[in-house]
């Protein structure tokens, strides 16, 4: 990474302990604060869930409410699009741009 790059990425995020770890790699970053929260967040969860198959469980929940919401915002474009087909249609209709249908 270019030495200007690298003191423009430094000046935004001064706040923010980053070691660049190649010189030969653009973009490779090694940041300490961010090991530490994760390891927070693994303890955390350790301490909260107390066993793997209670954190399994939990997985399987967060899995399906991420499903379930998906599919309600695939069914939301979905009635969306129809719409917008559905007047767009009538547009064209009106304008003598589907004179074959």
């Amino acid at each position: 990474m270019r030495i200007s790059k690298k003191r423009r990425f430094q000046t935004y995020y001064e706040f923010i302990n980053i070691v660049f770890t190649s010189v030969e790699i653009e973009g490779q970053i090694y940041i300490p604060a961010v090991k530490w929260l994760l390891l927070a967040g693994c303890l955390i969860l350790v301490i909260v869930f107390k066993t793997s198959s209670s954190l399994a469980a939990a997985y399987g929940i967060a899995v399906w409410v991420g499903i379930i919401a998906f599919a309600g915002l695939d069914a939301e474009t979905g009635v969306v699009m129809l719409l917008y087909l559905d007047l767009a249609h009538e547009k064209w209709r009106k304008e003598g741009k589907l004179n074959s249908l």
